[in-house]
């Protein structure tokens, strides 16, 4: 457990920066200081750009959508003006208004005339008339003589239609070819009904026009109707299927009709494809992600003045960005190659810095051990920046040190002295105190009292011995 404690603080200690080394601080810190700013503006502006671009690339969507949805609606125009002037034609109006004899000789001239209507363009496929009961009294196609349309949508918007023409979309079930028709009232000079004029345009021919201003190939144009059902688009998995799940009873009611040549029409999903552009009257732009093709896209829309139609050009996202995914990786680049060259200032940096440190750090270890020699920090000391000036404290701290410890020997060496004096006075004092020092002491003053009067008495016998010496000498003079 204590081992496990121990290792882990030693991990504690090599994360903590406080205990990291100063060329390892010095470097982290250049390498955030040259890195940070420039990652900050280079961030911000690559925000911006993308942002710019982004908005430039909506636009020009919105542009493409624009333009495409105006030919559209130049065409649903020129088409509506076609089948208004069929409904006008005189033989025609005759033909549907006056009594079987006169009719039949009118067919002829209507024949020729649907005809004339027919090669005008060969995006025609089918001009035809119907009687105000749903029968189809004059065709190009001779098939459709004699066939009741009462059911086509085509018939029922055109027989309730005041004036304008109708346009209608519907999808062959045999073939599953797509089909626009154009249908307009034709009324008596009295205002009377009379029944319906026909132009059928295959749908195929009328999308071209739709991709007829691109950009690049990634661009596509897409159109979908008033119910959000998409009923063109370049990618044919998309095709009658809903950009988002349609309501049961419009659910039913298609089904019913086999309008888009299915009983059943699925969703793709496209919550905020459809949102943003089913029904609108306004042109805008969306992002949202296609689950079919897996990938995010992007597109500009415009809703067609002539239908409730809404005209779509969508591009895929990465397509865009990648340009800008580049200038981030040169960018990140560049910020790499700077922050390399800072590293490897720092290194330098670094290594003058330590190779000083260390060599101080050299010196007061030698100054610990009283093995200090000044040539160690000449070459620091000769430096003019803050560790030069560090070094030449040094070598100064350490002089006055010398001399310090000098005059500490000295003093410790008097003092020496002075303890050994006091030392002998002390221990003179404790053997003088006691009682065997005192009786000694009184031994020798009596031995030097007795010498005293052994001395005397010995000076008195021979001062005595010469006075009678002296004595007999004058005496001997004296008797001669």
């Amino acid at each position: 457990m204590l081992l496990k404690f121990a290792n882990f603080s030693n991990y504690l200690r090599r994360i903590n920066p406080f205990y990291w080394s100063i060329s390892a601080k010095l470097l982290i810190v250049i390498f955030l200081a040259a890195t940070i700013p420039m990652s900050l503006t280079a961030h911000n502006n690559l925000k911006l750009s993308l942002q710019n671009l982004a908005q430039s690339e909506f636009d020009k969507l919105e542009v493409i959508a624009v333009s495409n949805a105006t030919r559209l609606d130049q065409l649903i125009l020129g088409n509506r003006l076609i089948v208004n002037q069929i409904a006008r034609n005189t033989d025609i109006v005759k033909f549907l208004a006056v009594n079987s004899v006169i009719k039949e000789e009118l067919f002829s001239k209507v024949e020729k005339s649907l005809d004339v209507i027919l090669r005008s363009s060969s995006d025609y496929d089918a001009v035809f008339i119907i009687d105000k009961n749903g029968i189809c009294r004059a065709s190009t196609n001779p098939t459709f003589i004699g066939q009741s349309q009462s059911s086509q949508d085509y018939f029922k918007k055109a027989i309730q239609s005041k004036a304008a023409a109708s346009v209608s979309f519907s999808v062959e079930a045999a073939s599953g070819r797509p089909e626009l028709f154009f249908a307009h009232p034709i009324r008596s000079e009295r205002g009377e009904t009379l029944g319906v004029a026909v132009l059928e345009i295959q749908g195929s021919d009328v999308w071209k026009a739709m991709n007829s201003i691109r950009v690049d190939s990634h661009v596509g144009a897409f159109l979908v109707d008033e119910r959000g059902v998409v009923i063109a688009h370049p990618n044919t998995s998309y095709l009658y299927r809903s950009l988002n799940k349609l309501p049961p009873n419009t659910q039913k009611e298609l089904g019913a009709n086999n309008s888009y040549g299915r009983e059943k029409i699925d969703s793709l999903e496209l919550p905020e494809l459809a949102e943003a552009i089913v029904g609108t009257k306004q042109i805008g732009h969306v992002s949202y992600y296609s689950p079919i093709e897996k990938t995010h896209q992007i597109a500009g829309f415009a809703p067609l003045q002539t239908k409730s139609w809404v005209l779509g050009v969508n591009k895929p996202k990465d397509i865009f960005e990648a340009p800008m995914r580049a200038m981030i990786w040169q960018n990140t680049l560049f910020v790499l190659m700077v922050g390399g060259f800072a590293v490897l200032v720092s290194l330098l940096l670094s290594h003058q810095l330590i190779k000083s440190i260390r060599t101080l750090i050299k010196a007061g270890k030698a100054l610990q051990r009283g093995e200090f020699k000044p040539e160690l920090l000449i070459k620091v000391s000769r430096s003019p920046d803050d560790l030069g000036r560090l070094a030449c404290v040094f070598l100064q701290m350490a002089e006055e040190i010398k001399i310090r410890e000098q005059h500490l020997k000295s003093q410790v060496q008097n003092l020496r002295v002075e303890i050994d004096e006091t030392k002998k006075e002390r221990q003179i004092s404790e053997i003088t105190k006691t009682e065997y020092f005192r009786g000694l002491q009184k031994k020798a003053q009596r031995l030097k009292n007795r010498a005293k009067t052994k001395e005397q008495t010995e000076s008195a016998y021979f001062q005595n011995l010469q006075k009678k010496v002296k004595d007999q000498k004058n005496r001997f003079v004296t008797s001669r």
